[in-house]
């Protein structure tokens, strides 16, 4: 099984911070991360089906997908850096705020 997450890597205990697929892990040999022109971040498995998305109804016009300086997976529209616009972010998910030691 094979997942899509963000964990710290240069520390004793690897610490999970994000995981997108937790319920529903890829089954096949490969997978895709990307993001629509409308601003959702969709994974997708080998056969094209929809694994995962951030399933957000805000749109944005320039989409960009990345890491806050908070750790928080973020979808932002363009250069606009306003917590308060971001499309999506995974804080938003109570689920994917935890940190998991593994």
């Amino acid at each position: 099984m094979r997942y899509v997450g963000i964990w710290y890597k240069k520390i004793s205990v690897t610490t999970i911070l994000w995981v997108a697929n937790r319920d529903t892990p890829l089954t096949d040999s490969l997978g895709v991360l990307t993001i629509t022109h409308r601003g959702i971040l969709v994974l997708l498995s080998q056969n094209n089906s929809t694994v995962w998305s951030s399933n957000t109804s805000r749109t944005a016009q320039n989409p960009v997908a990345q890491l806050s300086n908070s750790r928080n997976p973020i979808v932002k529209d363009g250069s606009d850096n306003e917590a308060e616009n971001f499309r999506w972010q995974s804080y938003d998910i109570t689920q994917a705020t935890h940190s998991y030691k593994v």
